[in-house]
């Protein structure tokens, strides 16, 4: 029967759309006794019959609600129940008192029981109103241990008189008789009773994935406690129970096409015809109370062909000597992705640049792969020093952590005076020996004593075999927190040898319109029959004419001696996205036209070429920017140590009245989005305070943490641990009008 009511319960759930509830009670149990027996069997507790009792008890355990629908539920308890209490049941005899001799008392017997049970308890459950249940159960109970103690004492008066013997006529000169204890004899193995009681839900978090239950009922007891006595067991019960519901969506799917047509015109052709373009597909969520949303975005660009020229036909006699002539047909377009999506033909290009100067940090931290020594192939190693030059590297923090242990040895090289500690450590989840933390710390330091000839004796590496675990080790249990405890830290007696990179200053462009561009290739070879003797190429319908791909096709893009983009292909027809990046926006001059040059070449050896110019037209900015990102805080922490502070005080030393100040916070993606945005909000908030401290008169226009709804600046994605790190930042920049 049980079973068959677990297999109910369980289909129940399934079929319900409503979560299932698990979790915990506890009881304090005001316990009363309904009895009507005179003694325990083989104790002396006679008296004129023992009616009630009372006493308290608790109980605690597991709990879980099945829904069958948003208003009931099927739940089952099962734990701990402690039946205790003390019955009781007066009647006179003689005592004996001082100063009076023998009369008449009262005294009262006692039986202190201590009962135990394991109860299981089905449930049935009905919300009345909102979050207001009535439950209705059977509580079934095997009772464990049983145990009493049992005495007679003078009750009347209260405290004077002694118990009279009867046999010997005399004072016993004593208060209290026949204590006795012992197990509870006959005690039954099963009890039931009957539960009622009501409860209200309160939410305890956010996602409302933790309730909070407070509970009044009533327990009816129908069977005996003892199987020779009529003895029940009753329970007026204050408890509270802790649920977790996880989240049961109603899942609704929702696909939305996006589908483009790009005509394209072709002289003689016969038939229009259609390519169908590659589909993009993204998926997002949407969560409205019980509802998910799963919207799939397909997009696509296709190509319809449609008739240009005409074909000029001479039908030339079938005697009439023929050769295979061949033609390149070669065209290109740049059309222009507007904010609102629509496509434009390119007419210019607009810039909006400022004058800026950034400074970033440095992360003195090299991050290693599972059970590997080896330094990863992300970062950048050269052979020799002379083969790096920091003024190559493109301004971007990743770039320049890639290049950390460079940067850092074209330092030491330069402060013969500085030294440096390397620390390695392991990831305690997913490696074991600590010799591994050692290896991936001389790893570090061979690289620098092999490529940059920094003496040994400058280097020194912790070989404590016992100390190879983070002191702030990323609990994350993901591979994402496992990597970046495997890692390597570098510190130094001379500060500056880690200090962040500061960049030169640059045109940064703040606006490009447009910000994208569609590069649309048109590449045939036209193959057609044409007559010896004569001078004209004619194209049977349906026949003799051929449409085929080119051998080769080159595709450049250039502003004087600057090429922006290079591309060969073999396509007839290629759609090529083009952005501009901050580099070449930068290099990019006013009034001096782009120019598009594509070029077709066919086997024989024959060439066509398709050429067009876009105006430039750059806006220069009369303000200046200084950015610095700082390095980067520790997991979880929005404290500013002592080498960030340093960092600011460096950085806003020349501040002035006239200056504005904006500050953005940012953190990695793991964990909860909520507590990252005000992670970020705290650590915002911490650099406007110590700006404050050190400027009173700063004039901040921005103070916001958005944690990460948008990446920090130069950082792309957070695959990699370093990408994470530095994105546990906070950006200030400093705007200034230029005289």
């Amino acid at each position: 029967m049980k079973f068959i009511t677990l297999i109910l319960i369980f289909t129940f759930s399934l079929l319900s759309k409503e979560p299932i509830y698990y979790g915990i009670y506890g009881n304090l149990n005001l316990n009363s006794f309904n009895a009507d027996f005179q003694s325990l069997d083989g104790f002396n507790t006679c008296c004129p019959g023992f009616l009630d009792g009372s006493g308290r008890g608790f109980s605690f355990g597991l709990n879980s609600r099945f829904p069958i629908s948003k208003t009931y539920y099927l739940g089952v308890k099962i734990g701990l129940s402690d039946f205790s209490g003390e019955l009781s049941r007066s009647e006179q005899t003689f005592i004996n008192l001082p100063n009076i001799g023998k009369t008449t008392g009262e005294f009262t017997h006692y039986i202190d029981a201590s009962i135990s049970a394991i109860s299981l308890e089905p449930y049935y459950s009905y919300s009345i109103l909102e979050n207001f249940n009535l439950n209705l159960g059977l509580q079934l109970s095997s009772l464990v241990s049983g145990s009493h103690n049992s005495v007679e004492k003078i009750t009347k008066p209260k405290n004077t008189g002694t118990f009279w013997d009867e046999e010997k006529n005399e004072s016993t000169n004593s208060r209290s008789r026949n204590q006795q204890s012992g197990d509870i004899p006959n005690l039954s193995a099963f009890d039931m009773g009957l539960t009622l009681g009501v409860n209200y839900q309160i939410q305890m978090n956010k996602d409302n994935t933790l309730r909070l239950l407070p509970e009044v009922s009533y327990r009816y007891g129908f069977t005996n406690i003892v199987s020779d006595n009529d003895w029940k067991m009753n329970s007026l019960n204050f408890g509270v129970n802790l649920f977790y519901v996880p989240t049961r969506y109603d899942i609704q799917y929702e696909e939305i096409n996006n589908i483009d047509t790009v005509e394209q015109v072709k002289d003689y052709i016969s038939d229009e015809y259609i390519i169908v373009g590659k589909s993009s597909i993204k998926e997002t969520e949407k969560i409205e109370k019980d509802k998910k949303y799963i919207i799939k975005y397909i997009s696509r660009t296709d190509t319809l062909f449609t008739k240009g020229k005409e074909a000029i036909i001479d039908y030339a006699k079938d005697t009439e000597p023929t050769k295979v002539y061949d033609e390149v047909a070669v065209k290109v377009e740049l059309i222009a992705l507007d904010k609102d999506n629509s496509l434009n033909e390119l007419e210019e290009i607009k810039l909006k640049v400022e004058l800026t100067s950034e400074v970033y940090p440095l992360l003195p931290i090299i991050f290693f792969d599972e059970n590997s020594s080896s330094l990863p192939s992300r970062y950048s190693k050269v052979n020799n020093k002379n083969e790096f030059d920091l003024s190559q590297i493109e301004p971007n923090p990743i770039n320049y952590n890639r290049n950390t242990l460079n940067i850092i040895g074209t330092r030491m090289i330069e402060n013969p005076s500085s030294n440096i500690s390397i620390k390695g450590y392991i990831d305690p989840t997913t490696e074991s020996e600590c010799s591994l933390a050692i290896q991936r710390a001389n790893s570090i330091k061979d690289y620098l004593v092999n490529v940059y000839k920094i003496s040994e004796n400058r280097i020194l590496v912790d070989n404590n075999i016992d100390d190879c675990i983070p002191k702030d080790l990323t609990r994350t249990q993901s591979e994402e927190g496992y990597q970046e405890n495997r890692r390597v830290e570098i510190s130094s007696n001379m500060p500056q040898l880690l200090f962040a990179v500061t960049n030169t200053k640059y045109e940064e462009p703040i606006e490009i319109e447009p910000e994208n561009i569609l590069i649309k290739v048109n590449a045939d070879l036209v193959q057609a029959k044409k007559v010896l003797n004569q001078n004209e190429v004619y194209y049977p319908k349906n026949k003799n004419y051929k449409y085929k791909m080119l051998d080769n096709w080159n595709l450049t893009i250039y502003q004087g001696s600057t090429i922006l983009l290079n591309k060969n292909g073999q396509n007839q027809y290629s759609e090529i996205p083009f952005e501009f990046s901050r580099k070449n926006a930068t290099e990019l001059r006013d009034e001096i036209d782009i120019s598009v040059e594509l070029e077709g070449v066919s086997s024989s050896g024959k060439t066509n070429s398709d050429f067009k110019k876009y105006k430039v037209v750059k806006d220069t900015s009369t303000t200046e920017v200084e950015k610095l990102t700082l390095t980067v805080f520790k997991v979880s922490q929005s404290s500013l140590d002592n080498r960030i502070k340093e960092e600011i005080r460096k950085f806003i030393k020349n501040l002035d009245e006239n200056s504005v100040i904006e500050i953005t916070g940012y953190s990695d993606d793991l964990g909860n989005a909520e507590a990252n945005k005000n992670l970020s909000a705290v650590r915002a908030e911490e650099v406007r305070k110590y700006i404050s401290s050190i400027f009173p008169k700063a004039n901040f226009t921005k103070v916001i943490g958005i944690g990460f709804e948008k990446y920090p600046p130069g950082i792309k994605s957070y695959k990699t641990p370093e990408e994470r790190f530095i994105s546990r930042t906070v950006e200030i920049s400093i705007r200034k009008r230029i005289e």
